[in-house]
This record gives C-alpha cells, structure tokens and sequence, in this order.
C-alpha cells in the first residue's frame, strides 16, 4: 500500500530541508504522533531514529539521503504492528515559488499475507495521519512552534 501527500510551506526549501532531514531527530517536537524521538549518531545514511509513542518504541533506519535532491528515506526496523511485514517513508523537499516549498512524503507499508484484508482501513487510516503530519509540519516550519494538538499533548503530557 503506497501513499503520496504533499503540502506547500511557506519557507524555502533549505529551511524545509533543515527542518526534516538536519532535524530528524527532533520530530516528536513537533508531530502529535509521536511523544518523543531522538537519532543515535549524526543523521546519515544508516542512522537510527528512535521514537516514543505511549510505552512504545519505534526503530526507524535511514536507507537514502541525499542532500543535493533534499530527499530522505528511512524504514521501520523496531515495532512494528504484528501485521505489518515492512513500513517505509521518503521526505522530498522541492522549490515552489519564492520562499515557498513543495513538501512531500510517500509512505509504503505492506501488510503480512493474512492481513491483506485490512489494506482499506489501513489505507484510510494512513492517510488521515500524513495529512496531520504534514499540517503539523508546516505549522512548525512556518512558526518555529508546535501546532496546537501538539502543544496540548505537551501541556497535559
């Protein structure tokens, strides 16, 4: 199951990039869906982010970076669902127009053979999440503060 969600930010694009890829660690700053994150090491090829959600842990390993086309992959490596075989991400950063960029992400997961069955719910559910990732991103990229479900995860957490 592929997905594609895009928004337009009105930052450019070296502010986006820095944001989600020099930043990369620090997305539980700025996304409800995360409690925390943190990367292990410099933000490589390779690298390790990890992310809190409640008393959960979630691995994720950078598999693609490449600064000059601003794009970054990375997969789920550590808790996964039990019905998810693999989960994937690719971030892209484009020029808009001035100061203002394309973001993008395409996420990936595919399910184990018994819970194919699930793929619309899934596809649904996904969906409405990126497009909260991506609103929350923006929010922070335009005003260098959480968006507001964020914050009250903050004040109440």
């Amino acid at each position: 199951m592929k997905m594609h969600v895009q928004t337009i930010v009105d930052v450019e694009p070296e502010k986006a990039w820095q944001l989600i890829a020099d930043q990369f660690g620090e997305t539980g700053q700025w996304t409800s869906l995360l409690d925390s994150s943190f990367v292990q090491g410099k933000v490589q090829k390779g690298t390790q982010r990890i992310c809190k959600i409640g008393d959960k842990e979630l691995a994720e390993k950078i598999t693609h970076l490449d600064c000059s086309q601003l794009t970054i992959s990375y997969e789920i490596t550590k808790g996964r669902p039990p019905f998810v075989d693999e989960g994937r991400n690719t971030w892209r950063v484009f020029p808009h127009s001035e100061n203002k960029s394309r973001v993008t992400m395409a996420p990936s997961i595919q399910l184990k053979w018994w819970a194919i069955f699930m793929s619309p719910l899934m596809a649904l559910g996904m969906k409405h999440s990126m497009k909260k990732v991506l609103e929350e991103f923006k929010h922070w990229a335009e005003t260098g503060e959480a968006h507001p479900r964020k914050q009250a995860m903050i004040d109440h957490g």
